[in-house]
């Protein structure tokens, strides 16, 4: 539903799927990931834990270095 959501609410909300492109180096798919959130201006998770927490501070750090 929360995808649903989104993609109606923001404009070209994007995700990462790494089943589409065949990645399975979990390596490669955390430098995809860490890509994806440089060049992102909003950040919405679901769930949590401590990589979803690491991953938020990761995006608050790139956001203020570009703000």
């Amino acid at each position: 539903m929360l995808p649903k959501y989104l993609d109606k609410l923001l404009e070209r909300p994007r995700g990462f799927d790494p089943t589409t492109v065949r990645v399975s180096d979990r390596g490669s798919i955390a430098m995809t990931e860490m890509n994806n959130l440089s060049t992102r201006k909003k950040l919405f998770m679901v769930g949590g834990g401590n990589f979803q927490d690491w991953k938020r501070d990761q995006f608050k750090n790139v956001t203020q270095n570009i703000c």
